[in-house]
């Protein structure tokens, strides 16, 4: 359903990037404030009865952010927005705790929890954009066109210049107005030219390559299988235990939850095994893919109550297993993207390559997503 949604508002291509870069800064700042007030024992702005909490500066940020979208032009504004607004929701959720309790109790267990969810649904909505490809020749022309403001307020470099002429491409053979399209062209070529790439999109790039590299390691493979049978251990043991140790008549609701969701996991990382094991390969790893993103979706947030912060670290193992079954899948799917995974792991940190015309790969227009 939410793939036929259509807004009155053409989509901009970039929008997973700064998305992203939203939660980047948004994760960020909710670490760095956590371990800032853990180490300067929680020290409080005001006095004689106020206290300004840390969420009304995150009000600020937002603020800023919305008037930086609606002030100034270019590409690299929405850049600053993203990240001034992601670290101002940082300061704003992190304070969850306070606004869900009567007794505004900053260190609400379930917090982390919640706020988990709220990211969780954040990477669903910059998934859900990136498998909508840009078709509309409208659409591809005034993301052109952007491109093309943004060259000529600071630059443009040839990975921006390459995309914004594919999307003229694009939106000529669509049928878009050939005047238009002669136009932004003309517009394009005015702007100025500019090397490399933002410092927040080179980081990603090598990042990526890295993360690439590892996917592909036969040995990263079986230590996910080994993850993956470890899981289906732990949840028997961990229900055994819990009707030994507890009885079946004093577990509450929420444990029974996470209790049925753990099994639930467990049974469809078996189902993948058996279908593995019967020559059934890629049905086998899609049943395994299943089971990584209930763990992520159900079972993470039971951790993050349970855990707090120490939670992390088993999202990060996770999203590496998810990566690693999406690239095995791909492999069985396209056979030749070996090759091709190959070619950009060993492609020098300074080569560009000339990014396909859809949401999910956004290219650097102008300097790229900023770090600020």
């Amino acid at each position: 359903m939410f793939s036929r949604l259509r807004l009155p508002a053409g989509q901009d291509i970039h929008a997973v990037a700064r998305l992203e870069l939203f939660v980047v800064f948004a994760v960020s700042t909710i670490l760095g404030t956590r371990a800032y007030l853990a180490l300067a024992d929680y020290p409080q702005l005001g006095g004689d009865g106020l206290h300004i909490a840390h969420m009304l500066w995150g009000g600020l940020l937002m603020m800023v952010a919305l008037g930086l979208v609606v002030s100034f032009l270019g590409p690299r504004i929405k850049d600053i927005a993203a990240s001034v607004g992601g670290a101002g929701f940082g300061l704003f959720i992190d304070e969850i705790g306070k606004f869900v309790t009567s007794d505004n109790d900053y260190f609400f267990r379930p917090a982390f929890a919640l706020m988990y969810l709220v990211f969780v649904g954040l990477v669903f909505v910059m998934h859900r954009l990136a498998e909508r490809p840009v078709h509309d020749p409208a659409t591809q022309l005034a993301n052109a066109a952007s491109i093309g403001v943004g060259g000529i307020l600071r630059g443009l470099n040839q990975t921006g210049r390459d995309e914004a002429r594919a999307l003229l491409d694009a939106a000529r053979t669509g049928g878009a107005d050939p005047r238009a399209v002669e136009a932004i062209g003309e517009l394009i070529a005015a702007g100025r030219g500019r090397r490399g790439t933002g410092p927040y999109r080179a980081v990603r790039e090598r990042i990526v390559r890295l993360l690439r590299g590892v996917v592909r390691h036969r040995f990263i493979f079986a230590l996910v299988c080994a993850v993956l049978a470890y899981q289906v251990a732990h949840s028997l043991y961990d229900v055994v235990n819990t009707l030994v140790s507890d009885g079946a008549g004093s577990i509450t609701v929420a444990r029974a939850i996470q209790l049925g969701s753990a099994l639930l996991i467990a049974a469809v990382i078996v189902a993948g095994f058996v279908a593995w094991r019967r020559h059934e390969p890629g049905t086998g790893l899609r049943v395994l893919r299943y089971a990584v993103l209930l763990n992520i979706l159900v079972g993470q947030v039971f951790n993050f109550h349970e855990q707090q912060l120490d939670a992390l670290p088993g999202v990060v193992i996770y999203l590496v297993a998810l990566a690693t079954l999406n690239y095995r899948i791909s492999l069985l799917e396209h056979p030749d993207d070996d090759q091709r995974t190959l070619a950009e792991i060993t492609r020098p940190a300074g080569a560009e390559e000339v990014p396909p015309v859809v949401v999910a790969e956004s290219a650097d227009q102008a300097d790229g997503p900023q770090a600020h």
